[in-house]
């Protein structure tokens, strides 16, 4: 591979990846939080009852959001 070729590549590889650093996990336009203080969340239907919105307490929302983070250490490990 001559060296423009290379350059070329590196680029768009970095550009792939800093669009992916950017994007938000979360599309916070989804996420609702009525008076009531619990948070609603819009999905996609769900296959088996075809709901489109999850209603969570602050709590249990983070700790789904936060159940997805492995432990120190185990990012690297493959099971």
């Amino acid at each position: 591979m001559n060296e423009d070729a290379y350059k070329v590549q590196a680029a768009a590889s970095l550009e792939s990846q800093a669009r992916t650093i950017t994007r938000p996990a979360l599309a916070m336009d989804a996420l609702q939080k009525p008076d009531d203080g619990r948070l609603t969340l819009e999905t996609p239907p769900d296959p088996r009852t075809g709901a489109t919105t999850i209603t969570l307490d602050p709590l249990e929302w983070i700790h789904r959001i936060t159940a997805h983070i492995p432990d120190p250490g185990r990012h690297c490990q493959r099971s």
